[in-house]
C-alpha cells in the first residue's frame, strides 16, 4: 500500500472527466521529463530520498518548472500506477506543492518507491523522486523530564552502528548538540533541558543530519525544575576581647531577605545582598570565652532557614611599664609607679600586681591601670638589683610582667 497524501496548497479534487479550460495550450506548453529532471534535492521528507516510518515527521513533494494553471496528478509506483492525490492545479507560477506524512507501519525497511509527477491527460511522466524507507528506532524516556536538568533518551532498534543524531529541540527550540553514547540495546542520547521550557506536555526531537535526515519524536512532560530551599551557611569567628567584630554568612539560593544572629542572648540582624551578609557584633559585647551564634534567615518565599556558627573571643593584651628611680641607697624606699596599657584601647584593667624586689614579694591592686608599690631597699643591699614587676591579668586582659634595674650606692 502506497504511503497517504493529503492535498497540499491549491489541490483539486475533481468529480468528473476533467478538461483544461484551455486544453491545447495546456498539452502543447507540458514540457518533457527530462526537461523537468527530477523534485529537488530535499523534495522529499528531509533530504529527499528517505520516508520515515512510526514517526510524527511530515515531508513535503514540490515540482517547480511545470506549466502555469495546469492540473496534474501525483502517482506512485509508475507513470501509470495509483493515483494518489487527484489532480493538483500548477498555479500561476507553474508549481505544485502537497505536505505528506510518514510512511505506513507495514513498509519494511529499506523498501523503495518513487513518486511521480503525472500529465493528467498525456498520462506521461513529468518529474519523479526516488524513496527509501527507513523504519526509526525505538525511543524510551529513562527518567523524569525536569527543566534545568539533564534528560536521556535510550533509542532501540535499527539505530545504526554509530551515534548520529547530532541536534535535539523542543518544538521549534534548538537545544543544541547531544551526548551520544552506544549500548548494549542500541544508542543513549543525553541532553539539557533549558531551565525556561515551559511545564507541560511537549515533543523532543531527536534529529539526525547524515547521511540522510531523519527525525524521532519522543513524546514528554516537561516537569517545572524543582524549588531549591536557601542554605544557609557562616564561618567561625575569632576576635581579641573589646574589639568589635562581624560574621560573615553566605546564602545560596536566595538573594534578599535578612539574617538574624542570636548570641549570649542578643540579637543582631543584617540584610542579604548578592547571597551575602555581614552581621556586625559591637565591641565588648561578648564575653571572653566561645558563643553559639544562632542564624535565621528570613527571605521571600522561602520561610525560615537556619544554621549555627561561633564567636571565640581571647583575652586583650596587656604591657606593663615600670617608672621608677635608677638609683637608691641601703635602707631608704624606693617609690615604683606602675602602669598597665591594654592592647585594645577602652578595655578596663584593674586587679594585682605583684612586685618582687630583693627577694620580698608585695602586692598592690591596680584601678584604671595604674597602681603605685613602695618597696624597702635591704641595710645590706649593694649593686645592682633587678626589680620584677608582673601585672596577674583579669577576667578580660592577659598578665604581662617587666624587669626593673636599681643600682644601690652606699654614698
Amino acid at each position: 500500500m502506497p504511503p497517504t497524501l493529503r492535498p497540499g496548497r491549491g489541490a483539486q479534487q475533481p468529480s468528473g472527466p476533467q478538461t483544461s479550460p484551455d486544453c491545447t495550450t495546456c498539452t502543447a506548453g507540458v514540457r518533457s521529463a527530462s526537461a523537468l529532471s527530477t523534485f529537488p534535492a530535499n523534495s522529499l521528507g528531509l533530504p529527499g530520498t528517505v520516508l520515515s516510518v512510526g514517526s510524527e515527521q511530515k515531508f513535503e513533494l514540490r515540482a517547480t518548472g511545470l506549466e502555469p494553471k495546469f492540473l496534474v496528478a501525483i502517482r506512485s509506483g509508475s507513470a501509470t500506477g495509483v493515483e494518489l492525490n487527484g489532480f493538483m492545479d500548477t498555479g500561476d507560477r507553474g508549481e505544485i506543492h502537497l505536505d505528506g506524512g510518514s510512511a505506513p507501519e507495514h513498509y519494511e525497511n529499506g523498501h523503495r518507491g518513487s513518486f511521480h509527477v503525472v500529465d493528467q491527460f498525456e498520462n506521461t511522466s513529468l518529474a519523479s523522486v526516488e524513496y527509501t524507507v527507513q523504519r526509526l528506532p525505538k525511543a524510551e524516556v529513562t527518567a523524569p523530564v525536569v527543566a534545568g536538568a539533564e534528560a536521556t533518551v535510550l533509542l532501540s532498534g535499527n539505530v545504526g552502528t554509530a551515534p548520529t543524531f547530532d541536534r535535539v529541540q523542543i518544538g521549534a527550540r534548538v537545544l543544541g548538540e547531544p551526548t551520544v553514547k552506544r549500548t548494549a540495546a542500541g544508542q543513549q542520547v543525553t541532553f539539557t533541558v533549558p531551565g525556561d521550557v515551559a511545564p507541560g506536555r511537549a515533543t523532543v526531537a531527536l534529529v539526525q543530519s547524515t547521511p540522510w535526515q531523519r527525525v524521532v519524536d519522543v513524546p514528554v512532560t516537561v516537569a517545572s525544575a524543582p524549588v531549591v530551599a536557601p542554605r544557609l551557611s557562616a564561618t567561625a569567628v575569632k576576635v581579641e576581647f573589646g574589639r568589635a567584630t562581624s560574621v560573615p554568612v553566605r546564602v545560596a539560593g536566595a538573594d534578599a531577605g535578612t539574617v538574624r544572629a542570636q548570641v549570649a542572648g542578643k540579637v543582631y540582624s543584617a540584610p542579604v545582598t548578592a547571597g551575602r551578609a555581614s552581621v556586625k557584633v559591637p565591641a565588648r559585647s561578648l564575653p571572653v570565652g566561645t558563643h553559639r551564634v544562632s542564624l535565621v534567615l528570613a527571605a521571600p518565599g522561602a520561610g525560615e532557614v537556619h544554621a549555627a556558627t561561633s564567636v571565640q573571643v581571647r583575652k586583650a593584651g596587656s604591657r606593663v611599664r615600670v617608672s621608677a628611680p635608677r638609683t637608691a641607697r641601703p635602707g631608704k624606699k624606693v617609690t615604683l609607679r606602675i602602669k598597665v596599657t591594654p592592647s585594645v584601647a577602652g578595655v578596663p584593667v584593674a586587679g594585682t600586681v605583684r612586685v618582687n624586689a630583693w627577694g620580698r614579694i608585695q602586692q598592690v591592686r591596680v584601678k584604671g591601670g595604674a597602681g603605685t608599690v613602695v618597696v624597702k631597699v635591704p641595710a645590706k643591699a649593694t649593686g645592682k638589683a633587678t626589680l620584677t614587676v608582673r601585672w596577674l591579668g583579669s577576667a578580660s586582659v592577659t598578665s604581662s610582667s617587666v624587669k626593673q634595674v636599681v643600682q644601690v650606692k652606699r654614698r
